[in-house]
């Protein structure tokens, strides 16, 4: 009972997704499609892109997807609003999306806030090569940015990816469970994106990038540019504990932390519109 109930939570959940009736039954398709594959050790993946369409609200964009764990980013940033913000206030211009992946946070970002700009920061070409595939109908919208945010700038470094779980890309060399392909990439700092892109400030700021958040915003002279933070905390990865991490922020006031998804939720307090 267990297992069936562990195959249908996440199903219902990504029905969510999509709208109306063909759509979601193409959806529950092509997720057990995957799963199919998995469970008789294939690779969960499609040869070619799948195209569905996602809504937030009113408004839809079209998306695609190839790997079994696309469903699940997906499902993250669209059902279950896992980086959601729902207090902000004034209206929101520009968002920093570090470790974009396949783009879903991109997409959604995109469809909540109509005149937002966003510069997505995704280090793993393969996922990149979706970001770019899945945010060119906002064409001028979404600035993306094959680089890993750290705590340097413009630094070549070591860099892990898994071919499957291409949401543990890391800087970090992970269980060999998740990675199984290492190259190098440029480092990108906070600091840098603001002078590089001629930024004042940013209104939302969304951060999971496995394990680098640490030093990256240690090193971050500008934290008083951002509105709202929302990230993954990645305690495992990190050298400070949860609460010296977030003391970093001295400014902001902690508006949440799961402790089961490690989502952290903060607001500028000093922030002026």
């Amino acid at each position: 009972m267990k297992k069936v109930t562990d195959t249908l939570n996440p199903i219902c959940q990504t029905t969510k997704i999509t709208r109306g009736l063909f759509p979601k039954l193409r959806l529950i398709y092509l997720y057990l499609t995957l799963s199919t594959k998995r469970w008789l050790g294939y690779k969960p993946e499609f040869k070619t892109f799948k195209k569905i369409s996602v809504w937030k609200g009113n408004v839809s964009a079209p998306f695609f997807l190839k790997r079994q764990l696309d469903f699940d980013v997906l499902r993250d940033a669209f059902a279950r609003d896992q980086y959601e913000i729902s207090d902000t206030t004034g209206e929101t211009r520009t968002i920093f999306d570090f470790g974009s992946n396949v783009g879903a946070t991109v997409v959604k970002f995109c469809l909540s806030y109509p005149r937002a700009k966003i510069y997505a920061v995704e280090p793993d070409q393969n996922n990149y090569v979706c970001l770019v595939k899945n945010t060119e109908f906002f064409k001028d919208r979404v600035v993306a940015i094959n680089k890993a945010v750290s705590g340097t700038n413009g630094e070549k470094v070591a860099f892990y990816s898994g071919s499957q779980y291409h949401w543990s890309s890391s800087l970090f060399d992970r269980t060999k469970k998740y990675i199984d392909n290492s190259t190098s990439v440029e480092t990108v700092s906070i600091d840098c994106l603001f002078q590089e892109y001629n930024i004042e400030k940013v209104d939302i700021l969304k951060c999971d990038i496995e394990g680098a958040e640490e030093k990256a915003f240690k090193n971050c002279t500008k934290l008083d540019r951002f509105h709202y933070i929302v990230g993954e905390l990645h305690p495992t990865l990190i050298e400070s504990s949860t609460d010296d991490f977030l003391k970093i922020f001295r400014n902001f006031d902690l508006l949440s932390l799961d402790t089961g998804s490690w989502v952290f939720k903060l607001k500028n307090r000093l922030y002026k519109i």
